[in-house]
């Protein structure tokens, strides 16, 4: 068996392999995203997207699970849509609010969050460009 030590050395390995993979990942990302640029068309793809989940759902063999997944990947594809064009997502309320959750859910974390005060707020917001959605 193992010890301690010789599996942290084993998971500092897999950290260093994972980063250099995520810096590849992002790389990538953002040659597609100049790429839409050329193209004009709209960086934010939210059924590749979930096309890219889905499939990474149906070939998880665990024991990592499904919620664990679909949160990594959230926030990897969240990086990536950010590489490409920062996201401003307006929501009602202040932070921690059942909406600022859902944004957050919905976008990942390296969006840019603006709590807004009304619902009129928010729609002025998004009318006015300063925030995507």
């Amino acid at each position: 068996m193992a010890t301690k030590e010789e599996l942290r050395r084993q998971i500092d390995a897999l950290d260093q392999e994972l980063l250099t993979l995520l810096n590849r990942r992002q790389t990538l990302a953002q040659q597609i995203g100049l790429i839409k640029n050329q193209e004009g068309a709209r960086t934010l793809d939210f059924r590749r997207e979930e096309e890219v989940l889905a499939q990474l759902l149906h070939q998880n063999p665990g024991p990592l699970s499904h919620t664990a997944l679909r949160n990594i990947f959230r926030e990897i594809i969240s990086a990536a849509r950010e590489i490409q064009t920062p996201l401003g997502v307006a929501f009602l309320g202040p932070e921690a609010t059942f909406s600022h959750l859902a944004a957050l859910k919905k976008f990942g974390h390296a969006s840019r969050f603006g709590p807004m005060a009304t619902i009129r707020e928010v729609f002025s917001e998004v009318e006015k460009g300063k925030f995507h959605y």
